[in-house]
């Protein structure tokens, strides 16, 4: 590996983000690991996923740079909301182009040379089709990289923010999609998939504001015209150019180019893009890149600092942190349920005279069957049952606590400055505390668990987990001892009142 001369020695790049890379890269797509966690029982997925946010939390409580981090967190939040905007802006001009498009249910393709001789090289070498087509590495795979490259500032593994780094990856991605919707509105190219239009478009229609509704009211994907700059591409490129400049190891970045080239071979061959549009994206992606540079630069590491202490970890950003990918698992689990109980039902053979009353006994069985106890309502049990066993086993520590410092009944604290009376007073609150949150973390767990009960009863469970944590610390005689457990029963607590509120709006609509 090769270091800059402008970093300071204790801040070297660590090898084992490398070893990630390629496990990530090359390990994750043959041996397939999507299809393997697909095929696990839904529990255990979310218990795997409870167990990854409950490594990440222990991480970021841990972290000593937050000072560092919070620096460019501005600058990320600026950035992804200019994303976001940028996305909307696209999603509306992606249909309006469509729509404008005169030859837009007659059309023939572009020819593609790069298509045909890819085929062709593919029809003379079977082998090397198997080698390149057999490649399973995806844009998640890519993903997965980017954010380990971020997320190993906590392991000091390269001397950078992640946050910073993050900054300019969302403000690169935005930049070159707002090129890509100037650059396909400027003149409309036929898609590569003759049809397109009629199978995922409507009609267009006579009024303004339902042309702006239906533009504005879906996400519409890659349009049904050449958007001439792959947005996948772009993508796909950022992630092998944040690994060139924030991590100079030859071997992982030499591996993530090569999955940038695959992708885009891929999407050439499946008609998804013209090979123009992912050339056109690797290179705008990559001038873009280096022409924002100012956002967060290569020179921008991290400072000697004087003192090893830990900086106070910002609890609010970590509780919205994970609040935030808790409530986009639920809904996206929300969605597939919806999906697999929203199939159609055939009405053919049915009277037109009857098939009101149908829809209205529908509509009834719907209102009187929102609220019925879910299959898997029986984890949401038991993890309440784990909750009252732990304040039971609380209520014991506080009992004992008091034979052994001499604490009275109906005396609720102990009266002195001595350390007995302290640990006996930690003890006591820690079990107060917990009883003063229980009865709202029960109900609120009972309520959400109508909607998504395995979801309900993991957070039940590291709830009761965190409280654990919090009595043990707590009963040190040391308060500060209690805070990894507050922070993960908080965390806990307030993405079950989230949930709550996403249960409650998808029983009314």
């Amino acid at each position: 590996m090769k270091y800059r001369r402008d970093i300071p020695k204790q801040s070297r790049f660590s090898p084992n983000l490398g070893k990630v890379v390629y496990a990530l890269l090359i390990g994750g797509p043959v041996l397939n690991v999507h299809s393997l966690l697909d095929a696990l029982p839904s529990f255990i997925q979310l218990a795997l996923i409870a167990l990854l946010g409950i490594g990440l939390l222990r991480i970021l409580i841990r972290f000593k740079r937050w000072n560092d981090e919070m620096i460019h967190l501005n600058k990320f939040v600026r950035a992804t909301l200019t994303l976001v905007a940028v996305v909307l802006l696209e999603n509306f001009c992606t249909w309006a182009t469509s729509a404008s498009d005169a030859r837009k249910y007659d059309y023939e393709p572009l020819q593609d040379n790069v298509e045909l001789a890819t085929l062709w090289v593919f029809s003379k070498s079977p082998l090397l089709r198997t080698i390149i087509m057999g490649w399973r590495v995806d844009m998640h795979w890519l993903l997965y990289s980017f954010v380990c490259l971020c997320i190993s500032v906590a392991w000091d593994a390269v001397p950078y923010s992640g946050f910073g780094i993050g900054a300019r990856f969302m403000d690169t991605i935005a930049w070159s999609h707002l090129i890509r919707t100037f650059a396909f509105m400027i003149t409309i190219l036929p898609n590569p998939r003759p049809g397109c239009y009629k199978a995922n478009f409507p009609p267009v229609p006579s009024s303004i504001w339902e042309f702006i509704k239906i533009g504005f009211g879906a996400k519409r994907g890659s349009g049904c015209n050449d958007l001439v700059i792959s947005g996948h591409g772009v993508v796909y490129a950022v992630v092998p150019l944040a690994l060139q400049t924030f991590y100079r190891h030859h071997g992982a970045t030499a591996i993530a180019w090569a999955a940038v080239i695959k992708l885009c071979i891929q999407e050439t061959v499946d008609k998804t893009h013209y090979s123009v549009d992912m050339f056109l994206a690797v290179v705008i992606a990559g001038l873009v890149w280096h022409w924002r540079q100012d956002v967060y630069s290569a020179s921008a590491t991290w400072k000697t600092r004087q003192s090893q202490s830990a900086d106070p970890v910002p609890k609010g950003l970590v509780a919205l942190v994970i609040g935030i990918l808790i409530v986009v698992f639920i809904g996206v689990k929300g969605v597939k349920n919806k999906m697999i109980a929203s199939k159609p039902v055939q009405m053919r053979c049915i009277p037109r005279h009857s098939r009101g009353v149908l829809r209205q006994q529908r509509r009834s069985a719907i209102k009187t069957t929102a609220l019925m106890v879910p299959d898997a309502y029986g984890y949401v049990m038991g993890s309440i049952g784990v909750a009252a066993l732990v304040v039971q086993w609380m209520s014991v520590k506080v009992a004992l606590a008091r034979r052994t410092y001499g604490v009275s009944y109906p005396a609720m604290m102990a009266e002195g400055d001595d350390e007995g009376s302290k640990t006996f007073n930690c003890i006591q609150r820690s079990h107060q505390n917990t009883l003063e949150t229980l009865p709202t973390a029960v109900a609120l767990q009972m309520l959400m668990g109508l909607k998504f009960p395995i979801t309900a009863a993991c957070m039940g469970f590291v709830w009761s987990l965190g409280r654990i944590a919090y009595a043990l610390g707590y009963s040190t005689g040391d308060p500060a001892k209690r805070t990894p457990g507050s922070a993960v029963s908080g965390i806990i607590y307030l993405a079950l009142i989230v949930g709550t509120f996403v249960a409650g709006y998808q029983t009314v609509f």
